[in-house]
């Protein structure tokens, strides 16, 4: 699966009129349903590998900032209206109250701020990219607060009779759904800051040459100094296979599946 895969698009459209809590206005309200109702656009790897290795790299970053200030705020307006409508009242516990509104922020600062026109423009909606993903950096802690929250709210539920688990929500489904969005939002705009910071060997944040073993042997390391510290001992790890594979991929995901 592509990390920045496209979205479906959410069915009822009917649901126009519910109101979203932390929107200045019911236009506002009105203006995030409508987004969270549009299709996402389908984004692979190596189509973000072969747009940002043009020579015209001005050119480039300005056809992707327009990109983004367009696909954007489809994505955020949607995890801004699942949050909302979580069941148990999970939309309503303090920490994902606190996400939503993170999420409705930035779609508003990205829908008030002009499409890009000229590479100046261009530098300044990256920047604002660059300080939204500072921002929204803590947004997975929060959400496990948010979950320990509900668990709370249920245990109590549970106590005075009133939870009846046989009608339980797929939560899980829910964290696929709302972390894999994350995951491609983040691959999108860090793909697109990246552009601006070139280094030897990589196209954004794909390395064009990364080596899974040579990562994995990274992971290894890290792994055996966590095991060491916590039991005094790790195992031995060898590596079998195509050791000697090389591919266009982002090694940070790499490390991190390799790493758990």
């Amino acid at each position: 699966a592509e990390p920045a895969a496209a979205e479906p698009a959410a069915a009822d459209s009917g649901m126009l009129h519910e109101h979203i809590q932390g929107a200045e206005s019911v236009e506002d309200a009105h203006e995030i349903m409508f987004f969270s109702l549009r299709h996402a656009a389908t984004v692979t790897m190596k189509e973000m590998h072969a747009f940002g290795a043009q020579k015209n790299n001005k050119r480039a970053t300005l056809i992707a900032a327009q990109f983004l200030h367009e696909e954007l705020p489809i994505r955020i307006a949607r995890r801004a209206r699942e949050l909302k409508k979580l069941p148990h009242n999970l939309g309503e516990m303090p920490s994902i109250v606190e996400v939503r509104k993170l999420y409705e922020e930035s779609f508003f600062r990205l829908r008030r701020m002009p499409c890009p026109k000229t590479n100046k423009m261009e530098e300044e909606f990256t920047a604002m990219l660059d300080n939204m993903m500072t921002q929204h950096n803590s947004v997975q802690q929060i959400v496990a607060s948010g979950l320990q929250e509900l668990n709370d709210h249920l245990a109590q539920e549970t106590r005075a009779g009133l939870y009846n688990p046989t009608a339980d929500y797929d939560f899980g489904q829910f964290l696929d759904r709302f972390y894999l969005s994350r995951v491609g939002m983040r691959v999108l705009v860090g793909q697109h800051i990246m552009l601006h910071h070139p280094q030897e060997g990589f196209i954004g944040i794909i390395q064009s040459e990364c080596q899974p073993a040579a990562v994995c042997r990274h992971a290894v390391d890290d792994a055996k100094m966590i095991c060491e510290l916590s039991y005094g001992v790790a195992p031995e790890v060898k590596l079998l296979g195509a050791t000697g594979m090389k591919l266009p991929y982002i090694p940070e995901h790499l490390h991190y599946i390799f790493f758990e």
